[in-house]
């Protein structure tokens, strides 16, 4: 079966206040994960996410955010969301993902992905918002 859709990762494991992406993708490597999607560990990748952004029809990301809601709390944001945190405080990641996503029209080959969703979850995250994250992203990414 081909790949439909990519959930990617982003963050820095290393620090927690940034840690999100990469304690949900240890929770979802633990799932049984269907062979149209694939999972991947963006990390720090920045532009480098730019190719993953082609051919596929469903983008979902996990990272932290600030400022949407209470600590802890697991959101999703579309795409037009993401793109307009592009110098806001409540992304709070510098440019980042709104960058690479406004970018990628000028850059990507092919068409852009039919749907680009952001699960993010408020500031510290702990066992309770991850597995969250995790179930809600795989579920987007199965378009339920």
């Amino acid at each position: 079966m081909i790949c439909e859709t990519r959930i990617i990762c982003i963050g820095n494991g290393y620090i927690a206040s940034d840690s999100a992406g990469s304690a949900v993708y240890q929770e979802l490597q633990q799932m049984q994960l269907p062979p149209e999607i694939q999972l991947i560990d963006g990390g720090l990748a920045g532009l480098n996410l730019l190719p993953l952004l082609e051919n596929i029809k469903r983008i979902i990301f996990v990272d932290n955010v600030s400022g949407y809601d209470e600590e802890g709390a697991v959101i999703v944001l579309d795409e037009q969301e993401v793109r307009t945190a592009f110098g806001n405080e409540q992304y709070g990641h510098d440019a980042g993902l709104p960058y690479v996503l406004n970018v990628a029209p000028r850059v990507c080959e092919g068409p852009p992905p039919d749907i680009i969703k952001l699960v993010g979850i408020e500031g510290t995250h702990n066992e309770d918002s991850i597995r969250a994250a995790a179930v809600l992203s795989l579920k987007l990414a199965r378009g339920e």
